[in-house]
């Protein structure tokens, strides 16, 4: 079990995120996205929720009654061709029949078993999606998953029938995103798409026929998002990291307990660990190439988006959610937004965790504004450095910074991912290993690509489901979210952290 992270005060969330927090708020006023607004019948209605979950001033509540649009929640829903609205209705498919389990994780390899068919097999059905999170990484996503059906000409592909984002702006622009890139191939598996808005929207999602379900909000949102999937009896690809907290961790994993329990596959975005050349790189090492491992380091300097400013208007949740990225309590910082891809990579070519990290880090307000690091303004650091020891007693080096918006164009900006052993180092970019000399002794026979791992990802698990052949990566994905967030408080302490001091028993 995992205990709340109670390390450092300054990383808990906001009264703001405390809002964002509780997902369950009051259900929104349906609109219809196609037909500029015009107000249609609503369609799908869900049980108010308890009075101390709701963050409702009275003046935003008559404000609500007299004007929906300015709410800024609200539930859209588009309607079929013939001018009936998209059912909202449980008729989802019933995926599994029996009780076979599997164990995932450490649990397998322990056990030396391998994954069963526990699931009821798909076949050649159409699998039909839904989006939750309509960013660029929810975007990519739902479109790398909807290619799957390229690779299978004997299965009858991947249909996107709803989606849903905090903003309506990016409803639309995801919608006609993954449109405009699938509909060469087929018009039809972007038709009837049911779409909503606000924090309330993901119900819609959850509620829809959808029989895989894609969770890219941020990342505070994961947990509650992953336990009304599971409730929902819905197979999930999840976004990484999977929460920004160690209490967040601990409700993942209780869910994911579920989700074996139902026979349900559960997938994360940890892509690096499907990327061949990666993988190559992985196995060469752990076949004993370089020797006895001695460190390793990872450098990133690069740019995010930039910070937003406060709209008129704008309340600052909806600023904060904006901006997630700049705010600690939405995306746990940079370590645990960006690096744990990183993170999850070492993790898995020393096959455990750290034991320990110590690290030290800052803000600067040149890099997004004065607001940066104000009371209500970004709060997230912009350079990390910290050094992880794992129970082999090897170092991996983590330094990541984050530039400024005059250097996003520098050719400074790289990456640099290596491990050093006895006998040579591999370049984990490049996919070259080179001796003490300099000479290179092996290299990746495979291409790299952007994106490339994130597609052979999701190749795999559409074609788990198709098989009935349950996927589980809870176990790696939750240690590496742990590791990046044990590198964040340590980089915040300025100091050394234990693992266990993250409440694992």
């Amino acid at each position: 079990m995992l205990a709340r992270l109670a390390l450092a005060t300054r990383f808990s969330p906001s009264p703001a995120a405390h809002q964002a927090c509780h997902a369950t708020l009051f259900p929104g006023n349906c609109r219809d996205l196609s037909q500029s607004g015009r107000p249609v019948r609503l369609v799908a209605r869900w049980k108010r929720p308890p009075r101390h979950e709701i963050y409702m001033s009275k003046r935003s509540r008559s404000r609500r009654k007299s004007d929906p649009d300015k709410t800024g929640v609200s539930e859209l829903v588009s309607p079929n061709k013939d001018g009936s609205d998209v059912s909202l209705a449980p008729t989802r498919r019933k995926f599994i029949q029996g009780s076979g389990l599997i164990l995932a994780g450490s649990a397998i390899a322990g056990a030396g078993l391998s994954p069963a068919r526990a699931a009821h097999a798909i076949g050649s059905d159409t699998i039909k999606i839904g989006l939750v999170g309509c960013g660029w990484r929810g975007t990519a996503a739902a479109i790398s998953t909807m290619n799957t059906a390229s690779s299978d000409t004997s299965a009858n592909g991947v249909k996107l029938v709803a989606m849903a984002d905090m903003f309506e702006h990016a409803v639309q622009t995801a919608y006609r995103t993954i449109k405009g890139r699938v509909a060469a191939r087929d018009p039809a598996d972007c038709d009837h798409v049911a779409r909503f808005s606000g924090l309330d929207g993901f119900r819609g999602v959850i509620d829809s026929d959808a029989d895989l379900v894609i969770l890219a909000t941020p990342p505070v949102f994961r947990p509650d998002h992953f336990s009304l999937a599971v409730e929902s009896g819905k197979q999930v690809f999840m976004e990484r990291p999977v929460a920004v907290d160690a209490a967040g961790v601990n409700q993942i994993l209780e869910a994911g307990k579920v989700a074996q329990s139902k026979g349900l596959s559960v997938a994360v975005g940890l892509q690096r660990r499907h990327d061949l050349r990666t993988m190559e790189c992985v196995d060469a090492i752990h076949g004993g190439i370089l020797g006895d491992l001695q460190y390793a380091k990872a450098y990133w300097k690069g740019s995010t988006s930039p910070v937003q400013p406060q709209r008129d208007k704008e309340s600052q949740l909806e600023y904060e959610l904006r901006n997630w990225r700049h705010f600690r309590s939405h995306s746990g910082d940079l370590i645990n937004e960006h690096q744990v891809q990183t993170l999850d990579l070492f993790n898995h070519i020393f096959g455990d965790h750290p034991a320990i990290a110590c690290g030290q880090g800052g803000l600067s307000p040149a890099v997004n504004g004065e607001e940066q690091g104000s009371g209500s303004g970004p709060d997230v650091f912009d350079h990390h450095a910290v050094e992880f020891t794992y129970p082999s007693g090897v170092s991996l080096f983590l330094q990541c910074q984050r530039q400024s918006l005059s250097q996003r164009h520098s050719k400074s900006l790289r990456v640099i991912e290596a491990v050093h052993g006895s006998k040579g180092v591999c370049d984990l970019v490049t996919g070259t290993i080179r001796d003490l000399s300099g000479k290179k002794i092996w290299q990746s026979s495979s291409n790299s690509s952007k994106g490339n791992g994130q597609q052979m990802q999701l190749d795999h698990f559409v074609k788990s489901l198709r098989e009935g052949v349950q996927v589980n990566e809870l176990d790696y994905a939750a240690k590496s979210t742990l590791t990046a967030i044990l590198g964040t408080v340590a980089s915040y302490r300025g100091d050394s952290v234990k693992w266990d001091d993250l409440g694992q028993s």
